[in-house]
């Protein structure tokens, strides 16, 4: 029974790794760090790519504006579940792969995104995949427009550096596991 039970649960934590990338929701610490470098009181729009339960979502619509939108990228239906379970009007809870945030932005009136907050697992999606949403990301950016990534291996920075500047990188240890952050800007000779 016990060996069963332990399968089971391997096979559990591999299904939750490769559709998330993590074994736990993201710490109050790299929620924070995440949306640290963004001037709220001039964001419109914002996008949350990955947004898993929405620990995330939850502080990003706390430092909000009350006209402002959140638009949310989840493609888990249990998490989608969850992140409707959000009451707050300037939620919009899109289950589609990130891919498709320009049709999103276009539905919500508004043509660029003041900055996109992506939990991504970048690393084990597949690479032609990665590189669509990355540059959908740099079309749909404003000129001042930021884009933060947060990854568990430094591989990222490499993938990020073809589309982005990155201006700054921080590692968050009180996150199970410790994670990197990158706020970045599109690179201006794309």
């Amino acid at each position: 029974m016990y060996k069963a039970n332990k399968i089971k649960d391997s096979l559990r934590m591999s299904y939750t790794i490769s559709k998330s990338g993590s074994v736990t929701p993201s710490s109050k610490r790299l929620a924070l760090k995440m949306i640290s470098q963004i001037d709220f009181n001039k964001t419109k729009l914002i996008v949350e790519l990955g947004a898993g339960n929405g620990c995330i979502t939850k502080y990003i619509l706390q430092k909000m504006s009350k006209d402002s939108i959140l638009i949310v990228f989840e493609v888990d239906p249990k998490m989608i579940e969850i992140l409707k379970g959000i009451e707050d009007h300037r939620l919009i809870v899109v289950n589609d792969s990130a891919e498709n945030i320009t049709t999103h932005i276009t539905k919500a009136g508004k043509t660029k995104a003041d900055a996109i907050i992506s939990c991504l697992p970048i690393t084990i999606l597949p690479k032609n995949l990665v590189n669509n949403i990355l540059q959908k990301c740099t079309e749909v950016l404003g000129d001042t427009g930021r884009y933060v990534q947060f990854q568990y291996s430094p591989r990222t920075f490499k993938m990020l550096k073809k589309y982005f500047d990155i201006l700054r990188k921080d590692l968050v240890l009180m996150n199970i596991p410790p994670a990197f952050v990158m706020h970045c800007s599109v690179k201006k000779d794309i």
